[in-house]
């Protein structure tokens, strides 16, 4: 028994395949989903998406920026704003956004700027995972 994922963002369909596993991240932490996984809705963090396909022992992973997520029992469908994949990714530019983003976030001033930066730490830490 396989899942059937779908990352979806408004510009089209990212990834769309068989999964026999997805560590999903949510607002409260990771879920790990499996076949047969209990129906669920949750909001999906900035993070990393990690799944495994069938016959394989190695995990592929994608950046998804926000947005939510439905399990059902085979189905999971993810909505986000944004979702990067590794092999779109060239990794000097991951690491000058992240130290950007790191500076922003340390000399942020005032809860909305705080706020921006936080956002735009967590989206360039995401995709710097993604590029190793």
């Amino acid at each position: 028994m396989t899942l059937i994922i779908s990352v979806i963002t408004p510009k089209g369909i990212v990834y769309n395949d068989k999964v026999e596993e997805l560590i999903l991240p949510c607002r409260n932490g990771q879920v790990g989903i499996l076949p047969g996984h209990a129906p669920l809705v949750t909001a999906v963090d900035i993070n990393v998406l990690a799944y495994r396909r069938k016959n394989k022992s190695d995990w592929d992973i994608i950046a998804v920026i926000a947005g939510f997520a439905e399990v059902k029992r085979r189905d999971v469908t993810i909505l986000v704003n944004r979702a990067v994949t590794k092999d779109s990714v060239n990794r000097e530019i991951a690491e000058k956004s992240l130290k950007e983003a790191t500076d922003r976030l340390n000399t942020a001033k005032g809860s909305l700027d705080q706020a921006e930066a936080s956002i735009s730490f967590k989206t360039a830490r995401a995709i710097y995972q993604i590029s190793q």
